[in-house]
């Protein structure tokens, strides 16, 4: 019963521990000021710089090593990058992953600058197991500078000079998690004076002298200097650097054949085999169109793959790191495992002349989409060949980028293409029979592994939305595959796809901008004040005569997750919880808790959601809320329990 859960609490009487805890918490302990030594204080003399951003894990900012321009004489002008702890830049050359850093001055006409001096880098090696990949980065700090001379008829003016840089650099974490290749104007300004001194900053460049020749990246070094470094030197990419485009381009073929048995290919790649099981007997000119369209799908998004690679710095499988994309690829493979259990056909089954002629159409734009999907699947996956060929190729022009891209994408086409062209091959081939069926189906559990993977790479908060986005897509490829065939009639057919093309936007619209918007509203500006339940907090909190909500939750509870979006994390509930100084406690039971147990218990409950609010000076009057439950219901609630109590009560 309701009076019994403040009996309860009161038997385990814990409120003087946590007053002991709260006594020893300052409230000028965290205030988030740093002291004027970590703030850099003033610039010094007449320089100020800008285009400092705190919205990623590097700050920038111009520096010079002397307060002011005098005339016939130079300064040191560099570009200070500050790095978080465990991201990094890269150097000048990037090695076989990453994109370099690249600094352009921009000068009053008074001034020039020599060649952008690089210190030198950190090698970071990544194993492979088969090989090694090397980048060059620099973490912490650096400094990138040149000598900035100014000319003899220089002349003071009231104003100083603007002195600019354009920074082009991609920042990434150790483990692999890297952001978008970004550029930044920064900017500072120096006087023209008869003299200047020398700047708070001008200890910096000697502490980042220019890297010496041949000891990395930046002495314009080969792939393979690590080994002047003590570091181990991968073979495959100090053979590619040595005999050039050639043996990067066959080795791109090598990489692309390889890839064909990859983990994230193979299960794609199934369905072209029994493509090609079940094309055996027909029209060899057929066959070969058949297998012509897949290649040009591999190829469309190897080339696809090198304009990003070339133009964009994208880097191979960087396009998981979008969560568009990820979702997207999820929802693609969901869909395909469905084929493969019989949900719905791929394309048109030619039960009629007329569909037959129209399989044909949809049979070609079908193996280009298997073609595409399979190449789009290998991005996250590295063979032998691929790491030491795809290193080479990001240091080169685009043209040869372009060339060895291509070249991996007619290796990993070429055995469809061979066996398209020679159709007779394929009596190698298992017969049809019964097993296809079998091996499809077994296919489609392969496939929803693979979803299942991609979704670890999710965030945790996306997950849950992208498999009620995926239930929804089911729901659709059912309506799709099952609720009409070619036989029925035009307007029945167009009637029921629509309604499954709907079914699909509005499941992709409820998941995405709907509810993930609101929870991650929810999480951030909405969200109510939430602290960790505990009977010791809930007791002090009752004793001090204030009002608490207790929401009794759980991650594996959807009905929870409804009512913290619609109900609980709300602007109307925030509000009324400010205006009354409401507590809020959140009872987390995702996992078993014996404490929160006995409390749903003493409350009347023995499940969640249940929402109980404790109003103050009666909180052995708790008001309780079970399941599922509108705004309205709590915002009522909650004004009731800030209300005075009846006379008498």
């Amino acid at each position: 019963m309701p009076a019994d859960a403040l009996t309860y609490l009161r038997r385990r009487g814990l409120a003087a521990a946590l007053a002991v805890t709260a006594s020893v918490m300052s409230p000028g302990r965290g205030s988030g000021q740093l002291p004027p030594s970590l703030t850099g204080g003033k610039p010094s003399g007449a320089a100020m710089a800008t285009g400092d951003t705190a919205a990623e894990p590097v700050t920038m900012r111009l520096v010079a090593d002397r307060t002011a321009l005098v005339a016939g004489e130079s300064i040191r002008l560099g570009v200070l990058i500050d790095m978080e702890e465990g991201w990094h830049v890269y150097g000048k050359d990037a090695g076989d992953i990453g994109q370099p850093t690249r600094v352009e001055w921009e000068l009053p006409p008074a001034l020039s600058a020599s060649d952008v001096r690089f210190p030198k880098p950190k090698a970071d090696v990544f194993d492979l197991g088969e090989e090694q990949m090397v980048s060059w980065v620099y973490e912490k700090q650096a400094l990138l500078w040149s000598d900035v001379t100014v000319s003899a008829d220089a002349t003071a003016g009231p104003e100083p000079l603007v002195l600019r840089a354009s920074v082009r650099y991609m920042v990434c974490k150790t483990g692999g998690v890297c952001l978008p290749p970004r550029s930044r104007v920064l900017e500072m300004s120096l006087p023209v004076a008869a003299e200047g001194a020398a700047s708070a900053e001008a200890p910096l460049f000697e502490r980042y002298p220019p890297a010496e020749p041949g000891t990395g990246p930046a002495g314009a070094a080969p792939p393979g200097a690590a080994a002047g470094l003590g570091l181990p030197v991968n073979p495959q990419v100090q053979a590619v650097a040595d005999l050039g485009l050639w043996r990067a381009i066959l080795y791109g073929l090598l990489a692309g054949l390889i890839l064909n048995v990859m983990p994230c290919v193979l299960p794609v790649i199934s369905i072209k085999i029994l493509s090609l099981v079940q094309q055996a007997a027909e029209d060899r000119r057929e066959i070969l169109r058949l297998g012509l369209a897949f290649s040009a799908g591999i190829l469309a998004v190897f080339l696809v793959l090198a304009a990003l690679a070339a133009f964009a710095g994208l880097t191979w499988g960087g396009q998981f790191q979008s969560r568009g994309f990820l979702v997207a690829m999820i929802a693609l493979i969901f869909v395909f495992s469905l084929a493969m259990f019989g949900v719905f056909e791929i394309g048109l089954p030619g039960r009629v002349s007329e569909a037959a002629a129209r399989q044909k159409g949809e049979g070609y734009w079908g193996s280009f989409g298997i073609g595409a999907m399979a190449t789009v699947l290998a991005t996250p996956c590295s063979g032998p060949f691929l790491g030491a060929t795809l290193g080479y190729a990001l240091r080169q022009p685009p043209r040869v980028i372009f060339a060895i891209f291509s070249a991996v994408g007619i290796g990993m086409a070429l055995p469809y293409l061979l066996l398209s062209i020679h159709p007779a091959w394929a009596r190698f081939l298992p017969r049809p029979g019964p097993w296809m069926t079998r091996f499809k189906q077994l296919m489609g559990f392969v496939l929803l592994a693979t979803a299942v993977y991609l979704m670890t790479i999710l965030p945790a908060d996306w997950v849950v939305w992208t498999v009620a986005f995926c239930l929804g897509l089911g729901i659709s490829a059912f309506v799709w595959g099952q609720l009409c065939s070619f036989r029925d009639s035009l307007p029945r057919i167009a009637a029921v796809r629509g309604l499954a093309v709907l079914i699909a936007l509005l499941s992709g619209w409820l998941a995405f901008g709907y509810f993930l918007p609101r929870q991650a509203g929810a999480g951030q500006e909405n969200r109510l004040p939430w602290e960790p339940f505990s009977v010791a907090r809930l007791l002090e909190l009752t004793a001090e005569r204030r009002t608490v909500l207790v929401d009794f939750t759980a991650d594996w509870c959807p009905n929870c997750k409804l009512n913290e979006v619609w109900a609980l994390n709300t602007p109307e509930t925030l509000a009324l919880v400010k205006e009354y100084n409401i507590a809020c406690l959140l009872a987390d039971w995702t996992e078993r808790d014996e404490e929160i147990r006995q409390i749903l218990e003493s409350l009347g409950s023995v499940s969640v959601p249940l929402t109980a609010i404790f109003p103050a000076g009666r909180p052995e009057q708790p008001i309780v809320i079970r399941d599922t439950y509108r705004k309205s219901t709590l915002l009522e609630k909650l004004r009731a329990a800030v209300s005075p109590a009846p006379a008498g009560s």
